[in-house]
């Protein structure tokens, strides 16, 4: 059991690493973030953590990342930890233990190496060639030259004879001139260009390790015969596109065959000095009553010159004698409204609609200094079962010489089945200059390997670590909020 919580230890710490960013700086800087007076309610029962704080900040250096994390009860230190990223691998130490633990880079790779052949990728990447990755070997210009060859081949071939005068009647209702195209798209020529992009794959350096993993999988077949493209299961889409000789209106109008079965296909688009503006619909094959479609508008808005307001939807319905039926719909709206101090709050909604089934996605953003807000909320209700999850900042700007970043309060609240859980805290973030360096100096302590740790060593690392687990206890019981909650936990054990 120790064994694998040490390694997973080392995964998650390799992990972190790999996400911190890689930032190169001339001037070295810090990035901050504090969370503060923490509370949670789950329904009438409330743990108000007032005076807790999380502090947590980040160096960059040219060979390494620091990392300090400090853990406070009433403004006094409970726990402080020291980490650093970089060619030595990872390093870590808890202030008031004797020896700092160390993860080698070459324990990094070995675990990488260990977790890609546990889930049966090892054949699909080469760690050893992951730093020489260079994607403009992955395809040769013959192999690139050969396809783009195809795809013209096939565009001549669907392109039916030179274009024509004709005329259509545009989403403004007037009839306007222009030019006609007519174009078939036989099965023939969709699994031709599906063939000429897995040829193109397999004239790839990576085809190897692709058919490696397959053949892991029991799967040993060539990749053209696993992808089994059938022209006999294909759709014929064929039609006629019109484009204004006048304007920037277009027209498609065709059909799309399956079987015997045709599906009568239009499209319009239309560019105006009002707007950008498209609709489309594919109708149910042998006079069905169903209608899959979709419309969008992008117009200039009246609030804010520089934004548009987009709007869209795309659905599938059921033209009856007694109206039409809404089987699934998804709409979008995007916009921007003035707010204060010359700033503009924007709003992202999604809608959807599926049987009994709804569900309705917001995301706003108010980037006004003072007033600072980014809301996020979904909510969803399937067949009367109601969830909500949202999502909040408010707070303000801060800016000083050698600081810039955000400081307010963030909410997270989650109801389902009529259970309610709610979270918020201080939350303070943001970049500043660094005046003096957290880079913590590991060199005068032991090393402690983690991925290595004997039985022995781990009894007194356990002891060492229960020493301090009780010292930050007491520095914590000064916060009332966990005295109380220790004392409530107590007294139901």
């Amino acid at each position: 059991m120790k064994t694998k919580l040490t390694r997973l230890l080392a995964v998650l710490m390799s992990v972190l690493m790999l996400a911190l960013p890689t930032l190169a700086s001339a001037e070295a800087f810090e990035i901050y973030a504090t969370i503060s007076d923490p509370k949670l309610s789950v329904g009438e029962a409330t743990i108000d953590l007032a005076g807790l704080s999380l502090e947590c900040t980040a160096e960059q250096a040219e060979d390494a990342t620091s990392l300090l994390l400090n853990l406070l009860a009433s403004g006094q230190k409970a726990v402080s930890v020291h980490a650093a990223f970089g060619e030595k691998g990872i390093q870590a130490y808890i202030e008031g233990m004797s020896s700092a633990f160390v993860v080698s880079p070459e324990a990094i790779k070995a675990l990488g190496e260990q977790m890609i052949q546990a889930s049966g990728m090892s054949g699909m990447l080469d760690m050893n060639k992951l730093g020489s990755f260079d994607l403009s070997t992955m395809i040769s210009e013959e192999a690139l030259g050969k396809f783009m060859n195809t795809v013209q081949q096939l565009a001549s071939e669907v392109i039916q004879g030179e274009p024509v005068e004709d005329k259509f009647v545009t989403l403004s209702g007037a009839e306007v001139a222009a030019s006609r195209i007519d174009f078939k798209v036989t099965p023939e020529h969709l699994a031709a260009i599906v063939d000429a992009e897995i040829e193109l794959i397999e004239s790839s350096p990576i085809s190897e390790q692709i058919h490696t993993a397959l053949e892991q999988q029991g799967q040993d077949a060539p990749l053209k015969d696993l992808v089994n493209v059938d022209p006999d299961n294909l759709p014929t889409i064929e039609g006629s596109i019109f484009y204004s000789t006048e304007s920037q209106d277009l027209h498609v109008e065709g059909s799309v065959t399956v079987d015997e079965s045709s599906a009568p296909l239009t499209i319009d688009f239309s560019q105006t000095d009002e707007g950008t503006f498209a609709t489309g619909s594919l109708k149910q094959p042998d006079e069905g009553s169903q209608e899959l479609a979709f419309q969008f508008s992008a117009t200039p808005s009246t609030a804010v010159e520089i934004e548009a307001v987009v709007n869209g939807e795309i659905g599938l319905y059921d033209h009856t004698d007694d109206g039409v039926e809404t089987i699934f719909c998804f709409t979008v709206s995007a916009y921007a409204e003035p707010a204060g101090n010359d700033s503009v709050t924007h709003y992202l909604l999604l809608n959807g609609e599926a049987e009994d089934n709804t569900f309705s996605f917001s995301f706003t953003t108010c980037n006004d200094p003072e007033n600072e807000s980014v809301v996020l909320a979904f909510s969803a209700d399937s067949d009367g079962e109601k969830a909500v999850f949202s999502l909040d900042f408010n707070g303000k700007a801060v800016q000083s010489d050698k600081a810039f970043g955000h400081e307010g309060i963030l909410s997270l609240s989650v109801e389902s089945n009529g259970q309610a859980v709610s979270f918020q805290t201080g939350l303070a973030f943001g970049v500043c200059t660094a005046e003096d360096s957290i880079a913590f100096d590991f060199s005068g302590l032991p090393a402690i390997d983690v991925t290595s740790i004997t039985e022995e060593s781990a009894e007194g690392l356990q002891n060492e670590l229960m020493g301090i687990v009780q010292n930050a206890l007491g520095a914590l019981m000064q916060v009332p909020g966990v005295a109380a909650l220790m004392s409530s936990m107590q007294a139901q054990g």
